[in-house]
């Protein structure tokens, strides 16, 4: 219910304010992506016990060729667990009959069943990307580690196949589901690796230091070099160096400004004796 005024004193919640910004604003400008129903699977989250995770809410949805994954904890507390299977769901056969299905998380998302494909995902809440090889997801399903109501939003995903797709499986390998800043600049720092290696192994910290010592010895000026012969001087003249006379600073003629005239002393002759 909406009123004219306000009956009571109430401020904004500045820290509230912030995280709607932060964290609700920017799905509200997609929400076309959670709007449909026709793609969206609920999702069991199986712990490292076995058992199924009630306090773990995952569920996805896709609009065209947008995918989201949605996990939240509601529970202070922490878990570990895996996604692999959603729900069961009913799906109309062709006999116009309902049945009830489950759906792998691959298969939710609408990922490709190429051999050796590999998808990159962004999780926008933490400002970090993810490369995971898309048969991993598929036998292993999707790791997750929570903290007390942990939610992440993982969007942007894209698949990367054939032969370009080999240096993303070595990459994916090494992070073992850790995230980065950018896979992207991962994969030029991991192609980079061999040669900043080389360099460090050439130039170590007693090399460069040596380095630095040798060419200090060679230098001119240096402890290890010669000492520079300096011109001879003019025949009749010995070489004196010549000082910058010093410059005096001018009485004021005037009192400043501000100040009384400063009295002459008197001059009194001493007493005369008798």
């Amino acid at each position: 219910m909406e009123f004219r005024r306000a009956y009571w004193d109430e401020h904004p919640n500045d820290a509230l304010m912030g995280r709607h910004e932060w964290q609700i604003f920017p799905l509200l400008h997609r929400r076309r992506l959670f709007a449909e129903v026709r793609d969206f699977r609920l999702y069991d989250v199986i712990d490292d016990g076995g058992h199924v995770n009630e306090d773990v809410f995952a569920y996805s949805n896709r609009s065209g060729d947008d995918r989201a994954l949605v996990i939240y904890h509601n529970r202070f507390g922490s878990m570990r667990g895996r996604i692999r299977q959603s729900v069961a769901f009913a799906e109309k056969g062709p006999d116009g009959e309902k049945h009830l299905v489950r759906s792998t998380l691959v298969e939710g998302l609408g990922l490709t069943a190429e051999p050796g494909a590999v998808t990159i995902f962004r999780d926008v809440l933490a400002g970090v990307e993810h490369v995971r090889e898309i048969s991993d997801l598929r036998v292993h399903g999707f790791r997750v580690v929570l903290d007390a109501y942990a939610t992440h939003v993982y969007m942007g995903w894209r698949e990367i196949g054939g032969e370009a797709a080999a240096e993303y499986r070595a990459l994916a390998a090494e992070l073992a589901g850790a995230g980065v800043p950018s896979v992207e600049a991962a994969l030029v720092e991991r192609r980079l690796r061999p040669l900043h290696d080389a360099v460090a192994i050439v130039v170590n910290e007693g090399q460069l230091r040596d380095l630095v010592d040798a060419v200090g010895r060679h230098s001119p000026g240096g402890s290890g070099s010669p000492a520079r012969p300096r011109a001879p001087a003019p025949s009749g003249q010995s070489r004196q160096r010549t000082r910058r006379p010093k410059r005096r600073r001018p009485r004021p003629r005037h009192p400043p400004p501000n100040r009384p005239p400063r009295r002459p002393r008197s001059r009194r002759r001493p007493p005369s004796l008798p």
